[in-house]
């Protein structure tokens, strides 16, 4: 089990901290809801076709969101690395069952807290209300741009972006990962890829 060292406790505190100043008290009614949970490589965040009671934060590791199709096919929708919120949000909001699967690319270690708590604790103070709305903020940006890279972008167009969105991660995700992520299989990436290293400055032509 994953042990809340001050240092870690503190780093996620300065991270929410600079989005709305949260009171001590604010601090301490969040440490009382949330949980420090382990999540092995390759093991799942609750799950596809389960109705999702849970809300968690990525205090190290790396996950994956993604559907997984009845033909053994997966489409990844996207990455959650550390200080993000790997979680099924449409099924907390509407009580329904997970359309998408949460899975450690790595081992991962969370702060989870029940769904119902955490939604308490942000109805109950300014702070909380300050950081859920930065939280959905970026979420919602985060879909909007996929759209839009997928509906106006080549692949190759896709892959750059992916690479600079991603840097900060890229080397930790299997390259199998990246094509489904961008809608290709994998052997297209690699032709995505040698195309762009031959023209980049300096490569033989």
């Amino acid at each position: 089990m994953y042990k809340r060292s001050m240092e870690v406790l503190n780093k996620v505190f300065e991270h929410f901290n600079k989005i709305s100043p949260i009171p001590p008290a604010e601090w301490e009614k969040a440490l009382g809801i949330f949980r420090p949970v382990k999540l092995q490589k390759g093991h799942f965040f609750e799950g596809q076709g389960q109705v999702a009671s849970k809300f968690a934060f990525v205090v190290k590791g790396l996950l994956r969101e993604y559907y997984a199709l009845n033909n053994g096919k997966e489409f990844i929708k996207t990455f959650k690395s550390e200080f993000q919120f790997p979680c099924h949000f449409r099924s907390l909001l509407l009580g329904e069952p997970s359309r998408h699967e949460v899975q450690a690319i790595e081992d991962t270690f969370l702060l989870v807290a029940h769904y119902s708590d955490y939604k308490n604790l942000v109805d109950n103070h300014m702070c909380w209300h300050k950081i859920a709305v930065s939280v959905l903020e970026e979420i919602l940006l985060e879909k909007e741009n996929r759209e839009f890279e997928f509906l106006t972008m080549q692949a190759g167009e896709r892959y750059k972006l992916f690479i600079k969105k991603y840097s900060h991660i890229v080397d930790r995700i299997p390259q199998y990962y990246i094509a489904s992520y961008l809608g290709i299989d994998p052997a297209s990436l690699n032709r995505v890829i040698r195309k762009i290293t031959s023209q980049e400055p300096g490569q033989p032509e």
